[in-house]
C-alpha cells in the first residue's frame, strides 16, 4: 500500500472512530425510552444494550463494529417455543445495474408485491418460506426501515436479526427493528 493509500486508511478509522464515540453516547441516551417495553438498557464495554422479553420473544438490541470502527445496529429476537424450519433473507436491492447482476448472481425470490419485491433482494429456504412468511405488518415495517438504515433481514429457525447501517441512535428506528425482529420470531410451523 502506498503512503497516500495508508494515510487515507488511518483518517477513514479515525473518522469512523470518532463518529462510532458520538453515535454510541447519543443512543445511550435515547435507547431509555424502550424501557417502557419492559426492556433492560445496560452498557457493555461502553455501548448501550437493551435486553428483555416481549410476548413470549428474546430481545436483544446492541451495537457492533469491524476493525475500522465501522458500525452496525443490531436487532437479535429468539422464539422461546417451537419455530419455524425456514431461511428468510431480505436486503435493500442496490438498484440499477449491481442490482441486476446480483438477482441474476443469487436467489431473489417474488412474493407478489410488486413494490417490495423491486425494493429488496428476497431469498429463502424453502422457496415458498419468504411468500408465506412475510406478512403484511412485516412488509410494511422493512419497507419503512428501508427509506433509514436497513442493511438486512434474516431469519433462520426461530432466530430473527435485522441490522441496521451504522449507530442508530432514533429510538423509534430502534423500536421499528425490534417489532420487525420479534414478529418475525414468532413464527411457527
Amino acid at each position: 500500500m502506498s503512503a497516500a493509500g495508508g494515510a487515507l486508511v488511518g483518517i477513514m478509522i479515525a473518522r469512523n472512530s470518532v463518529l462510532l464515540k458520538e453515535g454510541l453516547a447519543k443512543a445511550g441516551e435515547t435507547w431509555g425510552t424502550l424501557r417502557s417495553r419492559g426492556l433492560e438498557l445496560t452498557t457493555q464495554q461502553g455501548r448501550p444494550v437493551l435486553k428483555g422479553e416481549l410476548d413470549g420473544v428474546s430481545v436483544e438490541a446492541f451495537v457492533a463494529s469491524d476493525a475500522v470502527h465501522y458500525a452496525h445496529t443490531k436487532v437479535i429476537a429468539k422464539a422461546l417455543g417451537r419455530s419455524a424450519p425456514v431461511e428468510i433473507g431480505v436486503h435493500p436491492s442496490p438498484g440499477g445495474i449491481l442490482g441486476k447482476v446480483r438477482s441474476w448472481l443469487g436467489q431473489d425470490i417474488e412474493i407478489g408485491d410488486e413494490a417490495f419485491d423491486q425494493t429488496f433482494l428476497i431469498t429463502g429456504k424453502p422457496v415458498s418460506a419468504p411468500k408465506a412468511f412475510l406478512s403484511d405488518g412485516i412488509r410494511e415495517r422493512l419497507t419503512a426501515l428501508a427509506t433509514g438504515r436497513l442493511a438486512g433481514f434474516t431469519y433462520d429457525e426461530g432466530t430473527a436479526v435485522v441490522t441496521l447501517h451504522g449507530v442508530v441512535s432514533d429510538a423509534d428506528e430502534v423500536g421499528l427493528a425490534i417489532d420487525v425482529a420479534a414478529e418475525a420470531a414468532r413464527w411457527t410451523v
